[in-house]
């Protein structure tokens, strides 16, 4: 009889998440809790809610901006993804991360063809990838530094001709390859100007835009010149340059960062001065200045290290503006003269309560509540089941440098691993700082940029000493105990970035997710190497730079397999269970999904770093 009173039971339930999800709701949270005693061992998860930031399809980090010629505008950030929008900034779709699509890796450029088909630099693999309008991948090449015919050493900057040619910025080699749409090596020009004179050569060829004649604009960012070229590759002319030779104020610029030309039958140049000048302006395809706009700060028409931009099909111009750190935006102005500012997507995260911005580390406790490591805020808060905040803790005494990772006591106590300080400081269940504990070093008990940290059910601390490359235990009375690991990929070895999340089991095993290495090692609680799993790559089992690591009460682990866009859960050998998380900006889409952590009724807390945001997911029965 109670075997089918569960069943029944779990068939409603599993009705209920679906009729429910997304949705603050009494009911909701009541089955979530009820199904406490009964731990969920399936394989499927589905979006409750997230909090932390109203729109996080407008948290963007390093943004480029680019506008096709239907009108849509893309912009790509370091958080491996492209997102296009309409010209409202309304999101219509997300492309990238690593999938069988592709792999958009340090993402740095893209152009678009006649097609509607997307060219995508990675910066750090040295390619060039293809996708359709659908983000399906139609080829790549590159891959190779080696100065010779089509290979590309740091490639910056791409466009395409109105004849489909594609022309890259290699900025390694210090000149401008052509090739054709399928990636065959057509012509180079450019090389390395040891005179500075910007007469056909380069110092930091880092932007491309081409005219309706197919002359092709480039700006050298060192030189802080524009050089144009025929669609040959044959010298044309130059303007600009440093304050030093400028001709007039209008035409010298300090550190341009990005070139576009409009789209219309009278063309006109438009270039973003970034990090000194913090400006844009305007010139006719001749290098006749027109306008210059802007001014230094983060309000509405103001710059702060704009990085990008673009117009589009009517005319608009949009900047990208990496204002704060995880804070960047895009402005959009009118194509009067001069340009009047109409609006801003981005620039979200903020410090007030409840919102996070950049968060990490994150812990239920034994009511449901979620703390999270808000680290550009420096401070750790406290929601309720619902996503409510509740308080903080940080102030005062508990001052925090980047707190990065948490964890809880059997008494509510919270555990915080503070990456800037080099040390871990406790609270009781109410906030009230009560210790922290070592300090920076290399020895025995001494840290280095700790980024996560676990409590056994004994109160023994563990701590993931990225900096020292090892793993710290401490007793519940904060004496340093042991600590286990070193530099290398053999067993019981981390990456030389060091291993970033920690977790402990009932039993008291430990789980470390190696981060650079792909894998993720279990260890006793003496640090014995007990067994490992995970190697790079995209399907099951397989990681990308995973980082936060979480167990539930009957043994399994969760992993935030950030490269990846999902979590991975596994049995407690290692063997997959299933996966969740797509790649994107909406409900259940992650950007940098970094932190995991998982309640006794098996609600799973994920943190995304550069979306700013928390989300929770519930087990589908």
């Amino acid at each position: 009889m109670v075997g089918m009173k569960r069943i029944i039971f779990a068939v409603f339930a599993g009705a209920a998440f679906l009729a429910l999800a997304g949705c603050p709701s009494p009911l909701l949270d009541a089955i979530k809790r009820t199904v406490a005693a009964a731990p969920f061992t399936g394989s499927s998860y589905i979006f409750v809610r997230q909090w932390g930031n109203a729109h996080p399809e407008w948290s963007f980090d390093t943004p480029i901006v680019k506008a096709d010629s239907s009108g849509n505008i893309y912009v790509g950030d370091s958080s491996f993804r492209i997102r296009k929008f309409s010209s409202s900034g309304a999101l219509l779709s997300t492309l990238g991360g690593v999938t069988s699509q592709g792999i958009f890796a340090h993402f740095f450029d893209m152009a678009f063809d006649t097609s509607g088909n997307i060219y995508v630099v990675t910066n750090n693999t040295n390619q060039i990838q293809k996708y359709d309008s659908t983000g399906a991948l139609l080829t790549s090449w590159g891959g190779t530094t080696t100065y010779s015919g089509s290979a590309l050493n740091l490639p910056q900057a791409i466009a395409v001709d109105s004849s489909g040619s594609v022309y890259v910025a290699d900025t390694g080699n210090y000149r401008v390859v052509k090739f054709d749409s399928g990636g065959n090596y057509l012509t180079t020009f450019g090389g390395y100007d040891t005179a500075n004179t910007g007469l056909g050569l380069f110092r930091d060829p880092q932007s491309i835009a081409i005219d309706r004649g197919n002359n092709v604009y480039v700006l050298d960012y060192t030189e802080a010149l524009i050089e144009v070229f025929n669609s040959s590759g044959a010298y044309s002319f130059n303007w600009g340059g440093k304050q030093t030779y400028g001709t007039t104020p209008a035409l010298a610029m300090s550190s341009p960062k990005s070139i576009t030309i409009s789209p219309g039958n009278t063309q006109y140049v438009y270039v973003v001065d970034g990090t000194s000048n913090n400006r844009a302006l305007e010139f006719d395809t001749n290098g006749n200045p027109i306008v210059v706009w802007g001014t230094a700060g983060t309000g509405d028409g103001q710059f702060t290290d704009s990085t990008s931009i673009a117009v589009d099909s009517a005319g608009l111009i949009y900047v990208a503006d990496d204002a704060v750190s995880f804070d960047g935006r895009v402005q959009q102005f009118s194509s009067a003269t001069p340009p009047v500012w109409l609006a801003s997507w981005g620039g979200g995260a903020t410090s007030a309560n409840g919102t996070v911005a950049a968060p990490i580390g994150v812990t239920f406790d034994s009511s449901g509540n979620v703390y999270v490591a808000d680290v550009l805020n420096q401070r750790v808060q406290k929601f309720s089941s619902t996503g409510t905040y509740v308080s903080s803790l940080g102030k005062g005494v508990g001052q925090f440098g980047l707190p990065t990772g948490l964890s809880l006591d059997a008494a509510g106590n919270v555990y915080v691993a503070d990456d800037g300080n080099n040390d871990f400081q406790v609270f009781n269940s109410s906030g009230a700082a009560l210790r922290t504990v070592s300090g920076p070093g290399t020895g025995g008990g001494f840290l280095s940029s700790p980024l996560g940290v676990a409590v056994d059910t004994a109160g023994n601390i563990y701590l993931a000493d990225s900096g020292n490359t090892l793993v710290q235990k401490w007793d519940s009375n904060f004496n340093f105990k042991s600590q286990w690991g070193s530099v290398g990929t053999g067993d019981g070895q981390f990456a030389s970035a060091g291993d970033f999340g920690i977790a402990v089991d009932s039993s008291g095993n430990v789980y470390v997710s190696d981060f650079e290495n792909d894998r993720v090692q279990k260890f006793d609680s003496s640090g014995k190497f007990l067994a490992k799993w995970g190697s790079q790559g995209s399907g099951n089992g397989q990681f990308n730079a995973p980082v936060g690591i979480a167990v539930d009460s009957i043994g399994n682990i969760y992993v935030a397999d950030m490269g990846n866009r999902r979590i991975q859960k596994f049995d407690s050998s290692g063997t997959f269970i299933t996966a969740f998380g797509t790649v994107g900006a909406g409900n259940g889409g992650f950007s940098w999904p970094i932190g995991v952590a998982v309640d006794a009724s098996g609600n799973v807390a994920v943190t995304d770093y550069t979306g700013s945001l928390v989300q929770e997911f519930a087990p589908k029965f």
